[in-house]
């Protein structure tokens, strides 16, 4: 994976400008820690953001350069002096680069004198400041000078000289119908589509509602506002993290949307992981009794899984996705652009939902995730996309045949999650990610239906090697008392009269559901 291209440069030197082209140019994402800076304190705060507000000029702390560092493939648009700090320099990759843009003494002055800056910050200031930052560019891995230059030009001679890649084609899979009807649809690409435009008009809502959260919406958000056409457009950020999916963060959202006057034909976009998803999707189904949602799922695991379905869901205190709905989205778009930018270890969190998708449903899927382990860490845009689609078509055709997990056909779903939910609540959701849970439930569940001899003994094995060779997790931690894991797996939703309903590998691409007594299952 390409690292990260950080532009540093002070006021007037064209950061933002120069790296949106860049970004667009390369196939990269764009980030500005300003942005990033100004969301993450609306996220705390649960303050709207309008576009076009003015933003002012911020440091960024060391604790939010933590939160960026692990992005991969995005141009970012940084402050002034944190790349040349030594404390900022340990957080970045080795195969990131810092692209200095240096414009001359006079022009950046003349560039700054109108902006809203702090005011403390007189000219002498500035130019103290433009001194120390001019001498220090030294330690850039390339120096730009943007006095006389446009912003195209710019980002073509940054590009030429850090010999970046170029933007592929836009290129799209055939929609993917959901139910019957031909409503809702799923489109994978590797862009987004103009397609999101023209569901917009369809549904013509007066105001839009953006759900995300700071990172998300720094990176995206300008992209997906820029597709609404002349909607009124609102962004609203709750904090990264699956301890925020909880009905105190939802009355945060209906808050909001009733303090702006948001009706049920007015729009909400989804613009996030698993998390949002389904954060958003519960809001957009129970708020004046429902209104229309647009998924716009940036992680795989929420591409290949939560995004689709319809299912809804927060968490209480005893459990994770105890409180939901079932509500289809009016369409999903799977951009595998998205997963470009996505941190190593969310990238493989996500994987753990597509090997489900290969035990449970696809032997051809299993033979091809262990035979293009490189191209898929590589994140080879047409394999990437190649997984998307297979993925929600599993998950499409299941869910067509029980909607509303009536039947007992989707339950097979839950390969992995019993296991896993309950892992995720008795670590309160922050040392494990979905998916890493999800894969230790895969494991675990896959060597009791070994032993009871639902699953023999060499597919099991071929499903934790898997599993290992994405550096996936396979064990339940030590620390975790297995008389509340028993106490827990009582209050599955899954249990009826002590028989805990399972999805049951009998061999790789194959799973049936079964009962299986609770005390029997650990």
């Amino acid at each position: 994976m390409p690292g990260n291209i950080i532009l540093t440069g002070f006021f007037g030197s064209g950061k933002k400008t120069i790296g949106r082209i860049l970004a667009e140019k390369c196939g990269f994402s764009f980030l500005s820690t300003d942005l990033f800076m100004e969301l993450e304190e609306r996220a705390i705060l649960g303050d709207a953001f309008f576009p076009g507000e003015e933003i002012l000029y911020h440091p960024c702390s060391l604790e939010l350069a933590e939160k960026i560092s692990p992005l991969s493939g995005t141009v970012i648009a940084w402050g002034s002096r944190a790349p040349f700090d030594e404390e900022y320099r340990k957080l970045f990759s080795k195969s990131d680069r810092i692209v200095y843009l240096h414009v001359d003494h006079d022009i950046f002055l003349d560039r700054v004198e109108h902006r809203l800056l702090p005011l403390e910050w007189d000219r002498q200031k500035l130019s103290d400041l433009y001194q120390e930052l001019s001498e220090s560019h030294v330690q850039a891995d390339h120096t730009c000078d943007t006095s006389m230059r446009e912003a195209g030009q710019a980002a073509e001679e940054i590009a030429s000289a850090l010999n970046l890649p170029r933007a592929s084609e836009e290129t799209y899979s055939e929609d993917i119908k959901t139910d019957a009807s031909g409503k809702h649809v799923i489109q994978v690409g590797n862009k987004l589509s103009s397609f999101l435009s023209d569901r917009v008009k369809e549904l013509a809502p007066r105001k839009v509602a953006i759900i995300s959260n700071p990172l998300v919406a720094s990176l995206f958000f300008n992209k997906i506002a820029g597709l609404c056409g002349e909607t009124e457009i609102q962004a609203f950020c709750v904090p990264d993290g699956e301890e925020f999916k909880t009905l105190s963060t939802a009355e945060r959202i209906y808050g909001f949307l009733l303090t702006e006057g948001y009706s049920r034909s007015d729009l909400l976009i989804a613009l996030g992981g698993g998390v949002i998803g389904d954060l958003c999707g519960f809001v957009a189904s129970t708020y004046k009794r429902g209104m229309p949602v647009i998924q716009i799922p940036t992680t795989l695991l929420a591409q290949v899984d939560s995004a689709i379905g319809g299912k809804t869901g927060i968490n209480h205190s005893r459990g994770k996705n105890m409180i939901g709905t079932f509500y289809q989205p009016e369409m999903v778009i799977s951009s595998t652009a998205f997963l470009q930018c996505l941190p190593e270890r969310e990238f493989r969190n996500g994987l753990a939902e597509v090997i489900k998708y290969a035990i449970i449903r696809d032997h051809k899927l299993f033979s091809f995730l262990a035979d293009r382990k490189s191209d898929i860490l590589a994140r080879k845009p047409e394999t990437l996309q190649q997984i998307v689609s297979c993925c929600s078509k599993i998950k499409t055709c299941i869910v067509s045949k029980d909607e509303r997990e009536e039947l007992g056909i989707r339950e097979v779903l839950n390969f992995g999650h019993t296991v896993g939910h309950m892992i995720e609540t008795l670590t309160g959701y922050t040392r494990y990610r979905h998916g890493e849970a999800v894969a230790i439930g895969m494991a675990v569940e896959a060597q009791i239906c070994r032993d009871k001899g639902f699953l023999k003994k060499k597919d099991c094995e071929k499903i934790l090697t898997l599993i290992s060779d994405y550096s996936l997790p396979v064990s339940i931690p030590e620390d975790i008392d297995s008389t509340r894991f028993k106490e827990m797996l009582t209050q599955d939703k899954k249990v009826r009269q002590d028989m805990i309903r399972l999805p049951v590998p009998e061999k790789i691409g194959r799973a049936e559901v079964k009962e299986v007594e609770c005390g029997k299952f650990l």
